[in-house]
């Protein structure tokens, strides 16, 4: 038998909703007048706070919303600015709220009085909340069936948390009661629990952590690929040099590692007589004919054009394996994984990556993306910048899964359950400890050139 649906029991009594939090969202006092007299529906009808929301970010589509609340309803708006900014609302990524806000004029996606909410649903983990009305029917999306509940995605505890706080003091300064509101056996939650147990073949599995994030998915790297080395005769190329464009033939050791390329005297490999970036200096690898000159020639040629090496091999074999093998490192060194909005969920023993699917409000549906057995992770690595929040997750096969979360309080959150639910050591990346080491110095690095995907 499904749980019966159970009654908040925290009664929000660890919230201020004086305090400010990620994801408050401050209008302008010109904006607030703009909603009186083109958005809200009273006239007289005040404003009290509003928030930056989204709405299908577990399906992967996300939208940023404005929740906007007032004293007698609530609304979910965006901005509408231009014809770019529509364009932006078809996209599967979310238009940032600060960016057309310049214009000030909105949107309506929907709006709910008070009176109209029968009860409030909130997901495990208060990721996400709905507003449930007998009587209203809401469009969705991506799917031609209407719901009568609203979904509103957060991302965040503590922002669903005061955000609800809100409703329900303006709910009752208005219509004298606070709504009821659910957090157990909802009808998100219960699909969550149905889609891990179906995935995993266990009844009733356990859910540690359920989260919405970015998810970035990075094979191994090429820093850690196989060494391809070798003899090879070579000399430079001057394309721009009409009186001598080549350079004499020379005979030395060569060690192709991820994208480095390093020049020695022998195997031995004692000290390296030149090294190369190939990220930073080749664009193009490829074949050379030459006339009586060496065979099974390649060149690597410069951004410019006008410089580059060429290479002679042995063997037609083994030129094509020089060449596939830099084509890979400059492939996969120049190219970054999209970031997948999708939704989080621990388990007992493993973590799983999913998306909802277009009417999994009505029929349930979800989509596994990837599935990760705890016990073959190696590392875990925490990283906080002003601008994104990341853990990085390491496997035995040398490849990477990066989760981006919205706030640092749902950083700290996933870092305690690796921690003490996962038993899994947490490294964090600005920890005066750990900062100067090689591997945590460099993934922090690598976290403050991203942009903030919320």
């Amino acid at each position: 038998p499904e749980p019966e649906v159970a009654p908040m029991v925290d009664n929000f009594s660890d919230v201020h909703a004086a305090d400010p939090i990620p994801g408050e969202f401050i209008l302008e006092p010109y904006e607030v007048i703009e909603l009186g007299l083109s958005i809200f529906v009273d006239q007289g009808e005040r404003y009290r706070k509003s928030y930056s929301v989204y709405t299908d970010h577990a399906i992967g589509r996300p939208m940023q919303r404005l929740f906007v609340l007032t004293d007698r309803r609530v609304y979910l708006l965006s901005y509408k600015a231009s014809e770019m900014n529509d364009a932006l609302e078809a996209t599967p990524s979310p238009s940032s709220l600060t960016e057309s806000r310049p214009h000030a004029e909105f949107r309506l996606h929907a709006y709910v009085h008070f009176s109209d909410i029968d009860c409030i649903c909130v997901g495990i983990d208060y990721q996400v909340f709905a507003i449930e009305c007998t009587h209203k029917k809401f469009s969705m999306s991506y799917s031609d069936h209407e719901s009568k509940n609203l979904y509103i995605e957060c991302g965040s505890i503590e922002l669903t948390k005061q955000l609800l706080s809100c409703v329900k003091q303006a709910m009752i300064e208005l219509i004298g009661e606070a709504p009821s509101i659910f957090t157990d056996g909802t009808p998100s939650s219960i699909t969550l629990k149905r889609f891990v147990s179906n995935e995993l073949e266990i009844t009733n599995a356990p859910i540690r952590h359920h989260s919405l994030i970015y998810w970035l998915e990075y094979a191994g790297t090429t820093s850690e690929l196989d060494a391809l080395e070798g003899y090879l005769t070579f000399r430079e190329v001057k394309h721009k040099n009409w009186i001598k464009p080549y350079g004499e033939w020379k005979y030395a050791y060569f060690v192709l590692k991820g994208c480095m390329l390093y020049q020695f005297v022998d195997s031995t490999c004692k000290f390296a007589e030149q090294k190369w970036n190939l990220r930073d200096f080749i664009e193009t690898v490829g074949e050379v004919e030459l006339r009586n000159d060496e065979q099974h020639v390649f060149q690597l040629t410069s951004y410019e054009g006008s410089t580059g090496f060429q290479f002679s091999c042995s063997n037609m074999e083994t030129m094509r394996t020089w060449i596939q093998n830099i084509n890979i490192s400059l492939s996969t060194s120049n190219s970054t994984p999209d970031a997948v909005p999708c939704s989080l969920t621990i388990s007992s023993e493993w973590i799983l990556f999913a998306h909802e699917g277009a009417n999994c409000a009505i029929d349930g549906f979800m989509r596994l993306l990837k599935k990760i057995d705890i016990s073959k992770i190696t590392n875990v690595t925490s990283v906080h910048t002003e601008s994104v929040n990341v853990v990085v997750i390491e496997h035995q096969s040398n490849s990477t899964d990066w989760i981006v979360v919205r706030t640092l309080s749902e950083l700290r959150r996933l870092e305690t359950t690796f921690n003490i639910k996962c038993g899994l050591p947490v490294t964090d990346s600005v920890d005066e400890m750990h900062f100067g080491r090689d591997k945590s110095n460099i993934l922090y690095k690598q976290c403050a050139k991203m942009h903030d995907f919320w």
